[in-house]
């Protein structure tokens, strides 16, 4: 989901803000969770997320294999990047 500036809320397959389980989830409110443009520019020309965001399709879905969910392991340690690095 991105906002004006690009930035995107990262969402769960429920397309809630990840952590929320229920209910709506209101994604201008959750800035603790957007990706900058930049990042998932980033990210997107890395193939850790395909053009329209996902990180995996139905068929490589992590709890298909343990290749798979490694893969997914791995991409989601790319995403986390800018806030490990902001962590004091």
């Amino acid at each position: 989901m991105a906002d004006p500036s690009g930035a995107r809320c990262v969402v769960n397959r429920d397309y809630r803000t990840v952590g929320t389980s229920e209910g709506w989830s209101n994604y201008q409110a959750s800035t603790g969770w957007h990706v900058s443009r930049e990042h998932f520019e980033r990210l997107r020309g890395a193939g850790v997320v395909t053009d329209g965001g996902y990180f995996f399709s139905d068929r490589e879905a992590p709890w298909h294999s343990a290749a798979n969910r490694k893969a997914y392991q791995q991409k989601i340690a790319k995403l986390l990047e800018p806030w490990v690095k902001a962590k004091p």
